[in-house]
């Protein structure tokens, strides 16, 4: 069980900062040497690119502080758990609601283009900061104030479950679902516009829907593969004992954001090809 817990540990670690480094690249790129040009569409995308760097740079301090007391019990701080889980939640739920902005905007992009590319601009980016805010308040107030939740975390406690009580953990495990399967639904009507409608219209398609399309079928894998499936073996496999298999779900969803960095990253420093014409002179 030792080397299990600290195989977990440097695999999350190691996980995390190189998702944190490879986003960390594609925001340099766009914004610092300017290698990817910057569009003002996507105000959406940079922002939960900014997330995306954050959240895991934050995850890893946590595996480390795990990895550290599987040494030494010196280190245990009483409430660290806590503290040091509590913060990367926000970060949780501003992805979440980002991933949500982005796969509507999407969706009215192509089932409704005349009316989105019309009044798409109109639409202020302070509705979805405003919203996000009142969500991570109302969050607050539900774990503080409806759940009675009052800080004493075990110092033998070192996952989300034990850190909190029941209450909280069930908030908290129904509201990623509704998150990951709600953008998940919309992943599957995106690529069925993309793939199926198209076919049977037999419309050409460009460069920009190619790249859609990848980035479609990029969010639909990940947050099936790497999100809700191990959700739902948790919560519907009693057998599954949390102690054993919680951990992993941090590896898995820690795998989806590293993977989804490579992918995007590939898409984005893309060299496009050249093709050279050579013309003969005329005499």
């Amino acid at each position: 069980m030792f080397l299990i817990k600290t195989l977990i540990f440097i695999i999350s670690g190691i996980l995390c900062q190189t998702a944190s480094y490879l986003n960390l690249s594609i925001l340099i790129a766009i914004f610092y040497t300017k290698k990817v040009p910057a569009k003002p569409d996507l105000v959406l995308f940079y922002s939960r690119l900014i997330i995306d760097t954050a959240y895991p740079f934050c995850a890893s301090f946590n595996k480390f502080y795990y990895f550290l007391h599987l040494f030494t019990e010196k280190l245990v701080i009483r409430n660290a758990t806590f503290f040091m889980l509590w913060p990367i939640i926000p970060l949780g739920i501003v992805r979440s609601i980002l991933m949500l902005s982005i796969n509507i905007d999407r969706l009215g992009a192509l089932y409704f283009p005349i009316f989105y590319f019309k009044y798409h601009r109109k639409f202020p980016i302070s509705i979805i900061v405003i919203l996000t805010l009142t969500y991570i308040l109302v969050d607050q107030y539900v774990t503080f104030e409806y759940c009675n939740y009052i800080i004493s975390v075990p110092l033998d406690c070192f996952d989300f479950q034990c850190a909190v009580n029941q209450c909280v953990f069930e908030h908290w495990f129904y509201r990623d679902q509704v998150m990951y399967f709600s953008n998940g639904f919309l992943s599957i009507l995106l690529c069925f516009r993309l793939y199926i409608w198209n076919t049977f219209k037999k419309a050409a398609s460009s460069h920009a829907l190619s790249r859609a399309t990848r980035i479609a079928v990029l969010d639909s894998i990940v947050i099936l593969c790497f999100h809700i499936i191990p959700l739902l073996v948790f919560r519907y496999f009693p057998t599954v004992n949390y102690y054993n298999f919680g951990p992993w779900t941090a590896v898995f969803k820690h795998s989806g954001f590293t993977v989804e960095a490579i992918i995007l990253r590939k898409l984005l420093f893309r060299e496009k090809k050249v093709i050279c014409i050579r013309i003969a002179p005329h005499f």
